[in-house]
């Protein structure tokens, strides 16, 4: 009896309070569907043939595994791939291997090819993987950047 009456006083509170939490528990499904639908980069060439989606970068000791993630759009063989990093250094690729439409391309870099700009060419078309800024992760760390900008 207690409880019903406890209830009964509250109840436009609880359902105040319900409505919040729905409120933001949408607005948190929205955000987080922009995040993972959002392009890599908006401004890559739109008829390529490849579109990227992610990178994931690993640290081992002062150097660094780059492996870039592209999307086959078009029906194209395995690309030649080179990462163009600052003062114009070019870096062929370690491995590339297709898998259900998607390209894994990777790459083995130092960690001053990961302070500037890097590019990623395939087949001669540049796509941009890391914005201009400084980046560093601990020994054996590894990230994934679904974005440009790296931090």
């Amino acid at each position: 009896m207690l409880f019903k009456r406890v209830i009964k006083g509250h109840a436009l509170f609880v359902r105040k309070g319900f409505l919040w939490l729905l409120a933001v528990l949408f607005l948190v499904s929205l955000w987080s569907a922009w995040v993972y639908f959002r392009p890599y980069d908006a401004n890559a060439p739109g008829d390529a043939s490849w579109k990227v989606l992610s990178v994931s970068v690993k640290r081992d000791k002062s150097y660094y595994w780059v492996r870039s993630h592209f999307r086959v759009i078009a029906d194209v063989p395995l690309p030649q791939s080179i990462l163009l990093v600052s003062k114009n250094r070019k870096i062929r690729s370690a491995d590339c291997i297709r898998e259900n439409q998607v390209d894994h391309i990777s790459f083995w870099v130092e960690t001053v090819d990961l302070q500037g700009e890097c590019r990623v060419e395939l087949n001669g078309v540049s796509f941009l993987l890391k914005k201009e800024g400084e980046f560093s992760l601990e020994d054996q760390q590894e990230k994934i950047f679904r974005s440009t900008v790296w931090k």
